[in-house]
C-alpha cells in the first residue's frame, strides 16, 4: 500500500471527473519506464476514500538525479587547427565526430570550438545530426535542419537543443557545415580548433559526399547530454 500523502516530490491534483494524476521524479512500471516530468493516471470512485491511501500493484516511485555530461572532443592542442574550408581549393568541408553512447541520452546542445574567422563579418552554419553504419556518418538520424549565424569574433559555435527534446538510443554523428552566403569567387578562410592524434572524427567535401576519417587529429567537436 502506497500512501499519497508520504510520496515525496509528487503533485497531486483533483479533477472533476475523480482522476488523481500523479507526477513523480521517475516512477517505473514493469518493463516501461516513464522519464522525468511524466504522468500516471489512477481512476478512482467518488465514495473512494483516498486519504488513507490507494493500492498501486508493481509501482516503485523513487527519485533519480540525471547527469549532464560533455562527450566528444572538448579540449585542442596548442596551434593545431582543422580546415572547415580550403580557399585555394575553394572548397567547403563538413566536420564531424562520432559520439557513443550506452544509454538512452537526451542531447542539450552540440558544440565546436573555432579557431577565429576571416574575411566576413558574420559566419553560418548546417547542424546535421548522422546514424552511424559501418563506422562512419551515414543517413540522417535527425531530418530537421539547424541552421545559425555567428558573428566573427566567436570562439565557440554553440546549438542549444534543450527545446527540441531529442532522445538518442544510438551511437551518432554530428557534424558543422560552412554554409556561405552566396558562391564567393574564394571562399574565406575557416578553421576548427584540433586535437593531436585524436580518432572518431571525420570530414568530407561538400562537392563529392564522401567520408573520410581525419588524419593526424579531430576537429574539436562535442556535445553536451543529460543521462
Amino acid at each position: 500500500m502506497i500512501s499519497l500523502s508520504q510520496m515525496t516530490n509528487c503533485t497531486i491534483k483533483r479533477k472533476v471527473n475523480f482522476l488523481l494524476i500523479i507526477s513523480a521524479v521517475l516512477i517505473t512500471l514493469p518493463a516501461l519506464i516513464f522519464a522525468q516530468k511524466k504522468s500516471i493516471t489512477v481512476e478512482v470512485s467518488d465514495s473512494m476514500d483516498y486519504k488513507k491511501g490507494i493500492e498501486l500493484k508493481n509501482v516503485d516511485i523513487y527519485n533519480k538525479k540525471t547527469k549532464i555530461k560533455k562527450l566528444g572532443t572538448y579540449s585542442f592542442t596548442s596551434m593545431m587547427w582543422a580546415a572547415a574550408t580550403n580557399s585555394a581549393k575553394n572548397r567547403v568541408y563538413e566536420l564531424a565526430r562520432l559520439i557513443t553512447i550506452d544509454k538512452p541520452t537526451k542531447l542539450l546542445s552540440v558544440n565546436a570550438i573555432c579557431g577565429g574567422q576571416k574575411s566576413e563579418d558574420s559566419v553560418t552554419y548546417r547542424l546535421h545530426i548522422y546514424r552511424i553504419k559501418d563506422g562512419y556518418p551515414d543517413s540522417k538520424l535527425i531530418e530537421k535542419d539547424f541552421i545559425k549565424k555567428f558573428p566573427v569574433t566567436s570562439k565557440k559555435l554553440s546549438f542549444d537543443l534543450r527545446q527540441e527534446e531529442i532522445i538518442l538510443n544510438e551511437d551518432f554523428a554530428v557534424s558543422f557545415e560552412y554554409i556561405p552566403k552566396k558562391e564567393p569567387a574564394i571562399y574565406p578562410m575557416l578553421s576548427f580548433r584540433a586535437k593531436l592524434n585524436g580518432k572518431d572524427s571525420y570530414r568530407k567535401d561538400t562537392r563529392n559526399g564522401q567520408w573520410r576519417k581525419a588524419e593526424g587529429g579531430c576537429a574539436a567537436i562535442y556535445v553536451e547530454v543529460e543521462e
